[in-house]
């Protein structure tokens, strides 16, 4: 077995202009003591394979970053995206194995998809 990464990203709560940024105005947030962790290992096989806690495993190929609209609205089109943007800039992208738990709890208003996308980009950023 390889070496093993870990990474974490917080959940956030806006105190000011929540949810104004979807429409480009201001809003002031600020990290909370809960996170989104993963351990994770280099696979060198051309996948994304996640596992997060309580959900079912997902794949996604690196090969194959457009849009796909099937996925619209899951963590598959997440971590597609954060992958595409990365390759769109010129990283070269290998595969990974990530073990994912989180105490920010979906549904909270914590930014639970936030606190993912970001810890799948800082695993992108550092791998």
């Amino acid at each position: 077995m390889g070496t093993s990464y870990f990474f974490s990203a917080p959940g956030r709560t806006e105190i000011s202009g929540n949810h104004t940024d979807h429409q480009h105005g201001c809003v002031l947030a600020a990290a909370v003591n809960l996170v989104t962790v993963a351990e994770v290992t280099l696979n060198h096989s051309g996948l994304i394979r996640v596992q997060s806690e309580g959900y079912p495993a997902l794949e996604v190929e690196l090969k194959d970053l457009s849009v796909h609209e099937e996925e619209k609205n899951t963590t598959a089109a997440l971590i597609r995206g954060v992958a595409a943007a990365f390759a769109q800039r010129g990283a070269q992208l290998e595969g990974f194995d990530a073990r994912v738990r989180s105490s920010v709890l979906p549904g909270s208003g914590l930014s639970s998809s936030a606190a993912f996308e970001v810890l799948i980009g800082t695993i992108c950023n550092e791998l």
